[in-house]
């Protein structure tokens, strides 16, 4: 039978093509003749029977044009193959001028061609749609029973497999026009495999370098991104388009090599030696270089063509070829041959595991760490366990002892509480007090807490193990643990830190739940009132997790170790991120784009009315993610706006929207034009005088985000999720916002970049920078912290980079412990255009020679630079050094990556590096006051 109807398919074919064509133009041609006839008749004429042929003519002359058009065009393009080399090469500059410009001028002739009536309709009709992939393209691969309602932009790059049904208005590209970094243009191309049975739904768009395997489906509406791995008989869908569920429910899977665990590859794997040969061509091709070319040292470094679509290109293809899964998080890090030796070496199953071909592979961790807390911790901590095994930490590393007193089995939380800090440059050396042991670990000066001076002292107790006994004993047993927690945090050196007290979630205790809450709320009310602690809120990770799924019935009888291993690994990494901030600055800039991230649309095309901005779905979701972004700038966050549209279509929403929660004066800075994100990104790091790393980046499109992390690298990009409700959390999820407290500046810190704003536009008329300055009428003050300032001072030491001594990064205890017995200084300024605040902190300390003072910390906000209040400073540190009859002053400097401004600084004032990085001065009397500033010192006196 199959036979039989494989020889009538010509006849087949060309019946139900003159049926197609002809129905719908007899039909007009009868209208239209009948129309003439009225016509004719009421005036008169009587020529009726030549009109009617003359009008059913010509469609059906129309038609043979058309026909004899789209023939020409086929013959003509052979022609250019043959006889001018045309092809699509993988990326052609500009440069090459006749290959560049001949390429655009098929796809104007293709979108001329394919806007004439009739012509896209004959791509349903199977016979006539290969003449019109050929007025496009000299080659087509396109299986038979396939049905194209869509648009083929590349119809010699795509392949489309048998019974494949392209969607009305939806488009396959697969080359893409960029802009290189001299202002030239460079065309990049990658085949489109679309496999047989495939169906991709209307409107939506595949890009270039995808791969769609047998029986897939993608859901109408969505993108798929460039170099997409779509496994057979896999559903994807949403902008971009991502992983939904499995087409068919079989008892064995379908082939495919998506990138969700180890994939079954639908060809057998390659020997070794056949892999180096295909490894090499994977990168010639992805490159567009002579294989002979492709040498083992072979680098991004020494070849320009190796940018981010070709990684995703290499990618894509160790997928294909190999059966290696690359994430695109990965992606990017193939830089280099041996990166993508090192990739196939991780990947490839140890002996131990050829003998389970579906055992899962590592999972995939985010380029940048900042990204961790957003991926499921479980399958986090499984990736960064697999890191861990592959090499020690890298250089810069600070190592931090952390001593544990529980008053339950703590040390499972050892494992993920190392790794998650590892991840953000921690070596945490974790130690554990005896079982049961908190009270005497606080009080004695001789325990694991007491010789702790430098590291983190953490106390965690549950309630069923503070509750035990008769009632009295209950109340005396809790008081004597806070009683005991408020005396070591008065006299024990280091950063002690107390878990809040979680829900009971023993099966062993039987508790009256008013006295646990009020044990509960007792803890809570006392931790607020003891100085000189930090609070970790273990009851939250027990809530996040539920009653039933934290306990560990077996495990409590057995070890004493009552939760869960969920529990211990969620507690290892809240303690993780209690690390973290206390080696990395929080980010300082949240850069947003506008559209589908502040309203849902395009305000440029559907106008204020249009988008989606309300208090009813779906604009509530966005409305929502206002408030939580306002929230970020009460804690000191500024915003900018980083938009590729119309400036005033935009700052229209600001002004006139009425449900717009966020207005223009809450912006920072803005950007809003069509230069790359990157390069906007720049300009407002410079602006802002911060770094790229101070930035977190928000943007819905997947391609600005990747434009951003290939070319601003540092920023934080935020993988935002499909849907606009998630966002809000997305953003809460993440560690980078972390700040040990809000101060008085952060209330004030958008007010005081307008200031600055103001300051630098009246620069230029000042008439000279001393005149300037002059004009600013600068007052400094310099005076002795007291007990409302040490919040600033602590988020000094972790924020500043530029203009730090030591890059000492202090906790609160840490800082109420110095002020003890230190001299903790601070510098505020003002001037007319308003008030800077607490912009700067020194810390003196006795020497080891009488007469000798050392500076352990000297810094000073970037944003106060360079208007000669660091020279106040030395001047200030000149009086109080004088009042103490200190006649010799050193400054030990650590060296950063960033605080080079602060060594130039004393190196220009008079200074003298000796060996160890260690600057000293004898002689302090000539450290003088700047002329224009009027000053407030240590020593009591004005000026």
């Amino acid at each position: 039978m199959s036979g039989h109807v494989k020889r009538q398919r010509p006849a087949v074919t060309v019946i139900s093509a003159l049926c197609f064509i002809s129905v719908p133009l007899v039909s007009a041609a009868v209208v239209l003749a009948g129309l003439v006839y009225v016509v004719e008749t009421g005036l008169g004429l009587h020529t009726t029977p030549i009109w009617i042929g003359r009008v059913m003519a010509a469609p059906l002359l129309y038609l043979a044009w058309l026909l004899l058009m789209l023939s020409a065009c086929a013959i003509e393009l052979r022609l250019w193959q043959r006889f001018l080399g045309y092809e699509k090469p993988p990326r052609v500059n500009e440069g090459d001028r006749i290959q560049f410009y001949l390429i655009l001028l098929c796809y104007m002739r293709q979108r001329i061609v394919w806007q004439m009536p009739l012509a896209q309709s004959l791509l349903a009709v199977d016979g006539l749609r290969h003449l019109v992939l050929w007025s496009a393209a000299p080659r087509v691969t396109l299986g038979p029973r396939s049905f194209l309602f869509g648009f083929l932009y590349d119809p010699d790059l795509t392949d489309i497999g048998e019974g494949v049904i392209l969607g009305a208005e939806s488009y396959v590209v697969a080359h893409a026009i960029t802009t290189n970094p001299d202002g030239s243009r460079l065309y990049v191309s990658a085949p489109v495999t679309i496999g047989p049975r495939t169906v991709i739904g209307g409107q939506s768009r595949v890009d270039l370098g995808v791969h769609v395997g047998p029986d897939a489906i993608v859901e109408p509406m969505s993108y798929v991104a460039p170099f997409t791995v779509i496994g057979a008989g896999e559903v994807w869908g949403g902008n971009p388009a991502r992983y939904l569920r499995t087409r068919f429910e079989t008892a064995e899977p379908i082939a495919s090599t998506s990138p969700r665990g180890t994939p079954t590859p639908a060809e057998p794997l390659s020997t070794p030696g056949a892999d180096e040969q295909e490894l090499r061509a994977i990168v010639a091709r992805a490159l567009d270089r002579p294989l002979d070319s492709v040498t083992d040292d072979l680098s991004a470094a020494e070849c320009t063509a190796w940018d981010s679509l070709a990684q995703l290109g290499i990618a894509a293809s160790l997928q294909r070829k190999l059966g290696i899964a690359v994430p695109a998080a990965d992606s990017f890090q193939l830089r280099s041959m041996a990166d993508i030796r090192a990739l196939i070496a991780r990947a490839r199953p140890s002996p131990t595991d050829a003998a389970r071909p579906h055992a899962a592979l590592p999972p995939a961790l985010p380029r940048n760490p900042e990204l961790l807390p957003l991926m499921d911790h479980e399958r986090a901590t499984s990736g960064l366990a697999a890191a861990a095994d592959q090499g020690p930490p890298a250089a810069g590393v600070r190592e931090l002892r952390v001593v544990v007193a529980a008053t339950f089995t703590a040390e499972p939380l050892a494992s993920p509480l190392r790794l998650w800090s590892r991840a953000f440059g921690v070596s945490a050396t974790i130690e554990f007090a005896g079982y049961d042991q908190v009270p005497q670990t606080l009080l004695s000066p001789d325990s694991a807490f007491g010789r702790n001076h430098a590291g983190v002292n953490l106390v965690l107790a549950r309630p069923e193990d503070l509750l035990t006994g008769s009632e009295e004993t209950r109340e005396r047993a809790v008081g004597d643990v806070l009683d005991a927690i408020a005396h070591c945090a008065e006299r024990v050196p280091g950063t002690l830190v107390i878990g809040t007290l979680p829900p009971v979630v023993s099966s062993f205790v039987s508790l009256d739940r008013q006295t646990v809450e009020r044990c509960r709320a007792e803890w809570h009310s006392r931790l607020e009132r003891i100085a000189g602690i930090e609070v970790l809120d273990f009851a939250a990770v027990i809530e996040r997790l539920g009653i039933d799924a934290a306990r560990s019935t077996d495990m409590e009888v057995v070890a004493r170790a009552p939760y869960s291993a969920a529990v211990y690994r969620e507690l290892g990494i809240e303690i993780s991120r209690n690390l973290r901030r206390r080696v990395k600055a929080p980010a300082k800039v949240l850069a947003l784009d506008a559209d589908g991230v502040l309203w849902g649309g395009v305000v440029a095309e559907d106008g204020l009315d249009g988008v989606h901005l309300g208090p009813d779905h779906p604009g509530r979701a966005f409305q929502l993610f206002q408030q939580h972004v306002i929230e970020l700038k009460r804690r000191g966050i500024l915003l900018v706006l980083v938009s590729r549209n119309t400036e005033d279509d935009v700052w229209l929403m600001f002004d006139r929207h009425p449900e717009m929660k966020l207005r223009r004066a809450d912006f920072a800075a803005a950007r809003i034009n069509w230069q790359p994100k990157s390069q906007n990104l720049r300009e407002l790091a410079v602006e802002l005088n911060v770094g790229l790393d101070a930035f977190v980046f928000v943007d819905d499109d997947p391609l600005n985000r990747l434009e951003v992390e290939t070319n601003a690298p540092g920023v934080i990009v935020v993988p935002l999720p499909s849907d606009a409700a998630e966002y809000g959390q997305t953003l809460s999820r993440l560690w980078c916002f972390d700040a040990t407290a809000v101060t008085a500046e952060d209330l004030e810190r958008t007010a005081m970049i307008r200031q600055e704003h103001a300051r630098q536009e009246g620069r230029p008329s000042a008439g000279g920078l001393q005149s300037y300055l002059a004009s600013l009428e600068l007052v400094v003050e310099m005076r002795l912290a007291e007990a409302a300032d040490l919040p600033r001072v602590v988020q000094l030491t972790q924020k500043t980079n530029q203009f730090n001594l030591s890059l000492k990064r202090r906790s609160l205890a840490e800082i109420q412990a110095l002020v003890r017995d230190t001299r903790v200084f601070i510098i505020r300024a003002h001037d007319r255009f308003g008030d800077y605040g607490i912009i700067g902190v020194c810390i003196l300390a006795a020497g080891a020679q009488p007469g000798e003072y050392q500076l352990d910390t000297l810094l000073l906000s970037c944003r106060a630079l360079g208007r000669g209040i660091e020279e106040a400073l030395l001047y200030g540190v000149r009086m109080a050094l004088e009042a103490a009859g200190a006649t010799r002053l050193r400054a030990p400097f650590v060296e950063g990556p960033r605080n080079q401004p602060i060594r130039d600084f004393l190196l220009r004032t008079g200074f003298h590096e000796r060996d160890g990085g260690v600057f000293e001065r004898d002689e302090l009397g000539d450290l003088r006051l700047p002329a224009h500033v009027a000053w407030t010192g240590p020593d009591g006196r004005g000026r």
